[in-house]
């Protein structure tokens, strides 16, 4: 990281307005005095309001954003990722990512009031949302502020998340919320300006490719080099490999008692190359996660570790998430003292 001892305020913000966001986050990392100066700018840069503003009017975005919480669905795709990369392309789509939970009707309604759908329904999967959990996908569209926009309506199976987990493309494995923004791979991602193909290549989604070279990003496809490959780790959202953005809009007001919330889960995640980049996932249901996609592994960790010790599935990316877990992440001395803590676990419902 550049110093700037010595420099004037005013030249320090001049240099940091032609920053990349992620040096801006790196820069405000350094001290609490650099993190004074980088957040409004990151603020700025990082604006989630104006992006939500080429689609719906300025009274429409708190609605819209409360029905993303109540919902569980998350804005992925290329409007994630210039969010995150602050930049502002002159054509993109809102993609949005639901459960198929009766919840979910509630947006879906509120969009056909405002916006024009037309018959695209695809049952499955369509170019651009491969996923194998994607059910069905519908398009909405109006003109807003003078442009002719877009939204992709994303049916999942299971929880949204598993779609992202399953692009084509890695740079493309970012989401935001009704509150914060995450980004899987984000060095590779905006600082490496690198993304890795991901799964069997498909001539159907070439173009999908060309798109993202097209915006700068370094298309890397198998065979990859030594230099390429990393290690297998488990990953986790959130985890301090993730980017998280918090507070990228004003805060809503608070849920009413006792108002319905879609189901939060827990996703363990690992890329692995053998010998082209896979992405092997395990989610798990956890009420108690509350719109957050991301947890804190103290609170957390022996729920996913009793479900995997638990679960009898021949599954091998189970298997190898639970090796890989074990053997990477938690050491011999934490694996005994979480074989007691399922053990005690166990005796508690036992006893109830």
């Amino acid at each position: 990281m550049t110093n700037f001892q010595g420099l004037n305020e005013d030249i320090v913000i001049h240099i940091l307005n032609r920053s990349r966001v992620i040096d801006l986050v790196r820069f405000g990392m350094t001290s609490w005095l650099h993190r004074h100066l980088a957040k409004p700018i990151i603020k700025d840069r990082v604006d989630a309001g104006a992006l939500l503003k080429q689609f719906f009017e300025d009274d429409e975005i708190p609605v819209f954003r409360s029905y993303l919480r109540q919902t569980s669905t998350i804005v992925s795709g290329s409007a994630a990722l210039q969010l995150l990369d602050g930049k502002s392309w002159d054509s993109t789509n809102l993609d949005l990512f639901v459960q198929d939970d009766s919840r979910q009707w509630a947006l879906h309604c509120w969009l056909r009031e405002r916006f024009k759908w037309d018959a695209l329904r695809r049952r499955g999967p369509s170019h651009y949302f491969q996923a194998k959990s994607v059910k069905r996908v519908l398009r909405f569209e109006r003109e807003c502020r003078g442009v002719n926009q877009s939204i992709h309506w994303v049916v999942t199976e299971h929880s949204p998340i598993e779609a992202i987990l399953q692009f084509n493309l890695t740079c493309v494995m970012n989401f935001f919320t009704h509150e914060s923004a995450f980004s899987l791979f984000p060095v590779m991602t905006f600082d490496q300006r690198r993304t890795f193909t991901v799964g069997p290549y498909s001539p159907s989604i070439h173009d999908f490719y060309n798109t993202y070279e097209y915006r700068g990003w370094e298309v890397v496809m198998p065979p990859l080099t030594d230099e390429d490959w990393m290690p297998p780790k488990v990953r986790y959202i959130g985890d301090a490999h993730c980017w998280k953005m918090e507070n990228i809009f004003p805060t809503l007001p608070p849920l009413e008692e006792g108002a319905a919330v879609a189901i939060e889960y827990m996703h363990s995640f690992q890329m692995i190359f053998d010998p082209i980049v896979s992405i092997l996932f395990c989610t798990l249901e956890d009420k108690q996660l509350k719109h957050a996609y991301s947890h804190s592994p103290d609170q957390h960790v022996f729920k996913f570790v009793k479900y995997l010790l638990e679960t009898e599935c021949t599954d091998n990316s189970l298997q190898i998430n639970m090796k890989n877990f074990l053997d990477y992440n938690m050491g011999q001395r934490n694996v005994d003292r979480l074989a007691e803590a399922v053990q005690c676990d166990d005796d508690e419902d036992d006893l109830a």
